[in-house]
């Protein structure tokens, strides 16, 4: 739901705030529109109050990068303590799961966004020291090419040129006869050729392969291809999905971050499956954390509930 700001003054307070911020950073204009992500030729006549166009929703993209910058500074001045990697109950599991694939067995992963897969896959990689290696996959990496090279990257290896098969040569010699793991995150965005390469991998040298992303990472595997996908099926040895973050996951981040009070925790486990799960309970610990140092206290169920409510809203200004 909209927050409704009644007159033009409030947009005014916004820009007033970005003028203090470019003065106090000393950054340029130019600099300060690419790191709120308004363009130049808008963010200079907004500031200057000579902007034609809608001035509520440049107030609204400016308002979240300036609590976003504000935040940044809360938690370098220690006032917020990010505790780090936590060991939710989801991340336990999949650490299982990992831990399973790097016996050398592939394994699918399947989780909604904010449910932490990212952060355990780091974080797994990081206690290893070696031979584990994270690649995360985009559009652009989604056929066999670009895929070897994303993973070889991670690997430390760049701008190496060669052939498909080359390249798959150059990846068997970083992990053959290692106890390696290969985590691919986002892998529902890899062509057919592309997953079938990585399971020839598997077949050539034994090495453990994480297959892991959203949902759609089964519906590929399951989907209309599965025919061209069948050996590479025939070798999933397990098979995880998870469509939401859990609310005992989100008890325990909330209480990493100092949140103990029963309402608050019952508060933040009823935005365990709201859109952003985890990720979201984060920010929204980060920002209900600056309404409360600002004023010299602990943080209380109003600034959850009002961080929330900043978090989920934009500006809209009613013209007076």
């Amino acid at each position: 739901m909209a927050t409704i700001i009644e007159t033009p003054e409030t947009v005014q307070e916004v820009r007033l705030r970005l003028i203090a911020f470019q003065e106090e950073r000393g950054l340029s204009w130019q600099r300060l529109a690419d790191m709120s992500g308004v363009p130049s030729g808008t963010l200079t006549p907004w500031k200057d109050g000579k902007y034609n166009g809608r001035n509520d929703n440049i107030a609204s993209k400016v308002r979240r990068f300036l609590d976003g910058e504000a935040a940044k500074s809360a938690l370098a001045a220690g006032r917020i303590e990010n505790p780090g990697f936590v060991m939710t109950p989801t991340a336990r599991e999949l650490v299982r799961l990992l831990q399973f694939a790097h016996l050398g067995d592939i394994v699918a992963i399947a989780c909604a966004p904010g449910t932490g897969k990212t952060e355990v896959a780091q974080n797994y990689k990081d206690e290893q020291a070696a031979n584990v290696y994270l690649a995360a996959m985009s559009p652009s990496s989604s056929g066999v090419q670009p895929m070897q090279m994303r993973l070889l990257a991670a690997m430390g290896i760049m701008d190496l040129k060669g052939s498909p098969q080359q390249l798959s040569a150059h990846i068997l010699k970083q992990v053959s006869g290692k106890g390696a793991l290969i985590i691919l995150d986002e892998a529902q965005e890899l062509s057919e050729k592309a997953l079938d390469e990585i399971r020839s991998w598997h077949d050539a040298c034994g090495v453990g392969i994480v297959l892991m992303g959203d949902e759609r990472v089964i519906a590929r595997l399951g989907g209309r291809r599965r025919q061209e996908l069948a050996r590479l099926n025939s070798r999933i040895a397990m098979r995880h999905v998870q469509a939401r973050a859990k609310p005992d996951d989100a008890e325990m981040i909330a209480r990493a971050w100092g949140i103990q009070d029963d309402l608050q925790i019952k508060f933040i486990r009823r935005l365990s499956g709201k859109p952003g799960g985890l990720r979201a309970i984060v920010k929204l610990i980060k920002l209900a954390g600056l309404h409360s140092t600002h004023d010299g206290r602990a943080i209380e169920l109003a600034d959850l509930e009002s961080a929330w409510t900043q978090l989920n809203s934009d500006i809209v200004a009613i013209a007076a």
